[in-house]
């Protein structure tokens, strides 16, 4: 139940946002710094396109960090709760399929804002600890 008042009140806020990504980076950006990290990760390349992978999975687990702490020190109800042993890439996966079922609107979105909502979606708490 309160996970479904978390997602209206989120949606609300998405649709009353005039310029949505205004400080941030946006969605568009961070897709762009996470191009082919998953795949980079797991060739045997060395080619690897560190300042990228290095954004990509930095901004990835410092929202997800960012989002765990202010739960804990504020004492709310998670937002999501990610299951253990997840991979940032999983993470970067479930994120990536939510954007394009969002639309192409969205990209101009906050990378925090639209990764959070993807994460809500898809790894709801079913009791809070």
């Amino acid at each position: 139940m309160m996970n479904t008042i978390c997602l209206a009140i989120t949606l609300v806020v998405f649709a009353l946002l005039p310029n949505p990504a205004s400080a941030g980076m946006t969605s568009q950006q961070l897709l762009e710094q996470c191009d082919n990290v998953e795949a980079e990760l797991h060739s045997e390349s060395t080619m690897l396109d560190a300042n990228k992978m290095g954004m990509c999975l930095g901004f990835t687990v410092g929202s997800i960090n960012t989002h765990s702490t202010i739960s804990h020190l504020s004492e709310t109800e998670k937002l999501y709760c990610l299951p253990a042993g997840l991979a940032t890439t999983d993470v970067l996966t479930v994120w990536k399929a939510a954007l394009l079922k969002l639309g192409p609107e969205y990209l101009s979105y906050d990378a925090t804002d639209t990764m959070t909502l993807a994460l809500m979606n898809a790894f709801p708490c079913e009791s809070q600890p």
